[in-house]
């Protein structure tokens, strides 16, 4: 329950980053400072080493140390050990919320991961445990918010004995029919602690139809293996190293990128046989890094997809359904923009997601071949705007059919095309008819020392929205396009007075101010306020 400033533990870390032949444009951009560097949530910036300091003060230790350990023994399916560093945090953080030096207001404890570390003493029966969460948002007020998912803990360790129970006693049942064995009304909690139960390997579940079979049994962990390639390297399909490797995706998904592209293959001629996914992601000095991972599509190969990228079903035996790999990749492409070219790539993810039951990215896509019309407009009718044409014309070096190669081939399309005219992709993915900034909803990434507060922008920033949007999702900050109560933070650029229909202000800002006087807590800053906040100098 408590990841709000830890940091990343775990295994190796990946190196081989790939180099563009171009430089971004925007190469001037100033990179995120690391996470120690960084702001901690509240608004008068205290740092994070003097929390760090405070911590190892407290009566029962350094607070800090346990936080990473019950994320490190998650990541590294450790549950027991999980469960126990989630027991151990309890203490010292009630001792950090009685001391003065850790009064809750202002040091705005968000305790965004109340969720795990409750889950992980419910799954392994620590009804002690969860009875002292409850206790504590019992104890002080500020903590009121957080009663109803104590509450649901306790709720969850018993869901799990009986998802254990009936499992055992009804071997083979259906996941969709589990919520009415249990007579539950949310399925959606039920499948969660049913996931639960197959990572930590107490029970093991086969495709049947659009659902799962559900048995008592030993599993192994998930397989995913990457790929980090030096410039010009290609490893393709058949030679791919040996599966079973379990990388560390925490790498991964606590890094900031301008954007990142996509690209998958396909076991046949449905959307949803996602055989391969390919990562480009793109830094702000335009180096890019790419993955790729194998997918097991759970359906069959098609001849024809096999001779195209030459996977087939011995290529991905061992390797994770897409459901997996979703859930691995998830908050990572959800707080970025998703470079594709062509549709088909979100067309595969929503085909794939639905054939799983399990929901859609809520991402927002970008089509390269949309950039590379503005860029090189005399290719229309002469050769096209696909990779292999854009191949040609601009003497790309990658291997088509591979969704590692190919995204990095959108990723450098779209840095080519800002070359060329100058312009910032976000603009250059913006409609001709559009009048204002492109405006994004991003997630914020849930291990920032943001995360909790929600911002939205208005009038004309220096960098685009989008690049905003994705700087403030890498420090935890989760963007909106609209003014609400749930909004924390609104940023205000250059206001463009013709736009505003006789005011001097945007409707946005108006609103802010109309929840400010109504005693809703949402703090009015300027561009380089916000930058200070989120640690860019």
């Amino acid at each position: 329950m408590f990841g709000i400033f830890k940091r990343f533990l775990g295994g190796p870390k990946a190196t081989g980053d790939v180099k563009s032949a171009t430089r971004s444009p925007h190469a001037n951009v100033k990179q995120l400072h690391s996470t120690e560097a960084a702001s901690v949530v509240d608004f008068e910036l205290d740092s994070r080493d003097r929390l760090e300091a405070m911590s190892v003060e407290m009566p029962d230790g350094d607070y800090f140390t346990l936080l990473e350990k019950l994320q490190s023994a998650i990541s590294e399916k450790r549950y027991v050990e999980a469960a126990e560093a989630a027991h151990l945090s309890i203490a010292p953080l009630r001792d950090w919320l009685s001391d003065p030096r850790g009064d809750g207001q202002r040091l705005q404890l968000r305790i965004p991961a109340l969720q795990q570390g409750g889950t992980m003493m419910a799954l392994t029966g620590d009804i002690e445990g969860l009875l002292k969460v409850r206790d504590l948002t019992e104890e002080f007020d500020y903590l009121e918010t957080y009663r109803p998912d104590a509450v649901k803990h306790l709720k969850s360790l018993e869901l799990f004995d009986r998802i254990r129970q009936l499992v055992s006693s009804k071997p083979g049942l259906l996941q969709n029919n589990v919520k009415v064995e249990l007579d539950e009304n949310d399925g959606r909690h039920v499948s969660n602690l049913v996931a639960w139960l197959v990572k930590s390997g107490e029970i093991s579940r086969i495709k049947s139809g659009e659902t799962y079979a559900l048995s008592i049994a030993e599993i192994s962990s998930p397989s995913i293996h990457a790929d980090l390639l030096d410039e010009g390297a290609f490893s393709p399909p058949h030679t791919l190293p040996e599966r079973g490797i379990i990388i560390d995706f925490q790498v991964f998904l606590e890094q900031t990128y301008r954007f990142v592209a996509l690209d998958v293959e396909t076991a046949n001629r449905q959307h949803s046989s996602i055989c391969q996914v390919g990562l480009a992601m793109v830094a702000t000095n335009g180096d890019i890094k790419t993955i790729s991972i194998l997918v097991d599509p759970e359906q069959g190969f098609e001849h024809f997809n096999v001779n195209l990228h030459g996977i087939d079903e011995t290529t991905v035996k061992g390797a994770s359904s897409f459901e997996e790999v979703l859930q691995f990749l998830r908050p990572l492409l959800e707080r970025h923009i998703l470079v594709q070219h062509s549709n088909f790539d979100k067309q595969a993810f929503n085909a794939a997601s639905k054939f799983y039951g399990v929901p859609e990215l809520r991402a927002t896509w970008v089509d390269s071949v949309q950039i590379a019309r503005k860029a090189w407009p005399e290719l229309k009718g002469n050769g096209g705007h696909g990779l292999a044409s854009l191949k040609t014309h601009l003497d790309l070096k990658f291997e088509h059919h591979n969704a590692e190669e190919d995204a990095r081939a959108a990723a450098e399309v779209v840095l080519l095309a800002e070359t060329v005219t100058g312009e910032d992709f976000s603009e250059l993915a913006r409609s001709r008819k559009q009048k204002y900034q492109t405006s994004v909803a991003v997630s914020g990434n849930q291990n920032g020392p943001l995360y909790g507060h929600v911002a939205c922008f208005t009038g004309q920033l220096a960098m685009s929205r989008v690049e905003a949007a994705t700087f403030a999702a890498g420090a935890g900050i989760t963007v909106k396009t609209g003014v609400s109560k749930k909004v924390t933070l609104l940023i205000v650029g250059d206001q463009d007075m013709s736009t505003l229909a006789g005011h001097n202000k945007s409707s946005k800002h108006r609103r802010a101010e109309e929840l400010q006087r109504d005693g809703h807590e949402i703090r009015i800053l300027g561009e380089t306020e916000f930058l200070k906040l989120i640690a860019i100098d």
